[in-house]
């Protein structure tokens, strides 16, 4: 995808979630809440999974059959924490939140068959055999600052924040060979950052229950970077060695629908359940193929590689946070 069409294909992903925050705030919400100074402190852990690495071709056996590894990966819920801390003021609400996640990992084994290829690109593959894991591990750092103001539309509030957040994708190959391992190490990080357009809702507010729906989304400015390395441990044996950088624009929407109790006026339980979707990201998968890599022809291969950013991940899972207000 060229840069043009993905610039306007995150205008248009901005747009339509924007849309769809504001008609949320206007429908969904019972009443409006009652304006009141204070700040509230809310912490607490979060569990996400994240969808499957897209189906690159990495293996092939003489016969040029290829198997697509990492279709089967299976990317459990891993914990992450979350921290918000707001301030109300007159007819003003702050926000600054954090959320951090790691350590998504899933390993795939290998078949073992001697005749096996490692295929990189069309014009650059290994031969390898024996036995040989595929990781692929995901982790992300979030920290946003939002404004909203309270009383904007009848029924909730709407508003405008910055969000910096940088995820980092490793997608690795190891393949036993004499004692020594042949390595396939392909990494990607992303640093997205920029403005977001943010909204509450209040979707029903009782004595001790409330339930209430929030979302943000905006097309932000990324800045990546990749390396791919080829080596073997143990030789010191450098094969490949490829590293670049681009930028352009991302797109990242999140939803979360929150059921809160409140335990006294001061102590609240909040529990819900959250999507997150980014689009415009390179992943450690995207980086082997054709549309990256140029042999140069010297040893180790030092060719051209331009990031592929055209990738999507998406995450889904419950949340769990201790709330206090004074």
């Amino acid at each position: 995808m060229s840069n043009q069409k993905l610039y306007w294909k995150c205008i248009g992903n901005a747009l339509t979630v924007g849309v769809v925050l504001c008609i949320s705030t206007v429908c969904l919400a019972q009443r409006p809440k009652v304006m009141t100074e204070g700040w509230t402190a809310n912490m607490g852990v979060l569990f996400l999974q994240r969808d499957n690495a897209p189906n690159y071709a990495l293996l092939a056996n003489d016969s040029g059959v290829a198997t697509h590894l990492g279709s089967d990966f299976d990317f459990q819920s891993e914990a992450g924490i979350e921290f918000t801390l707001e301030r109300k003021l007159d007819e003003w609400l702050s926000q600054t939140r954090y959320t951090g996640m790691s350590n998504w990992m899933a390993t795939q084994i290998g078949s073992g068959d001697a005749t096996e290829n490692l295929i990189i690109a069309s014009n650059l593959s290994q031969d390898v055999g024996g036995v040989g894991s595929l990781i692929n591990g995901t982790d992300f750092k979030s920290i946003e600052f939002n404004f909203q103001r309270l009383g904007l539309t009848k029924h909730g509030h709407l508003g405008l924040g910055f969000r910096y957040l940088k995820l980092d994708d490793h997608y690795q190959y190891r393949e036993s060979s004499g004692g020594n391992q042949d390595v396939l190490d392909s990494v990607a990080s992303n640093q997205l950052y920029g403005f977001q357009l943010t909204g509450h809702a209040d979707i029903y507010s009782g004595d001790s229950l409330s339930v209430s729906f929030d979302g943000n989304a905006g097309v932000y400015h990324n800045e990546a970077s990749t390396q791919l390395r080829q080596y073997t441990t143990g030789t010191g044996t450098n094969h490949l060695n490829l590293q670049s950088s681009d930028d352009d624009a991302a797109f990242l929407a999140e939803l979360r629908l929150a059921m809160k109790y409140h335990i006294n006026p001061r102590v609240s339980i909040a529990a819900g359940y959250q999507v997150m979707w980014i689009d415009g990201i390179a992943l450690g998968t995207g980086q082997m193929n054709d549309a990256v890599i140029t042999d140069s022809g010297s040893s180790p291969m030092q060719g051209l590689l331009s990031p592929s950013l055209g990738e999507t991940l998406r995450f889904n899972g419950a949340f769990v946070h201790m709330v206090y207000t004074w």
